[in-house]
């Protein structure tokens, strides 16, 4: 069996050693900055362009339309069904500057993932529903949870 790869071996790897990449591939993905096999790992494509994850903001700096992360603490977290028997998950996050409301739909996993407590940090596309700020289905990465 072959010892394991450190992800200082995949970043010494050129992308042209695997076998599916081509010179011409390899100069067009050069030119989006991955040049080792670590940078194609660590690079998630999305709807024709590269993701940016780094636009921080505070819920009161908030703007809609805008997508950004936010980093938060869940305060409250409940549970509804909707008519079509699927279930809706309603989660209050809040930081030093104000609140905001994270909907989740067809994610009843969240309400145990993110209980009162848990800090996390919410990316998405921040909206407002009935007057109040939201984010729908937003990709969430744990900090801490209350567990810990």
């Amino acid at each position: 069996m072959a010892s394991p790869r450190t992800l200082r071996d995949l970043s010494l790897r050129p992308v042209e050693v695997l076998e599916s990449v081509s010179a011409r591939k390899a100069a067009q993905l050069a030119a989006w900055g991955v040049e080792s096999v670590l940078d194609l790992l660590t690079t998630f494509p999305r709807r024709g362009k590269y993701i940016d994850r780094t636009a921080k903001a505070n819920v009161s700096g908030l703007d809609i339309g805008e997508v950004a992360a936010v980093l938060a603490e869940v305060t409250r977290v409940r549970r509804a069904q909707a008519r079509n028997r699927r279930t809706i998950v309603y989660v209050t996050v809040r930081d030093e500057t104000g609140t905001l409301e994270v909907v989740f739909f067809n994610q009843p996993w969240r309400a145990h993932q993110l209980r009162e407590g848990t800090e996390a940090i919410f990316w998405g596309k921040a909206g407002e529903y009935k007057g109040t700020r939201q984010m729908v289905n937003p990709v969430v990465d744990v900090v801490a949870g209350v567990d810990e």
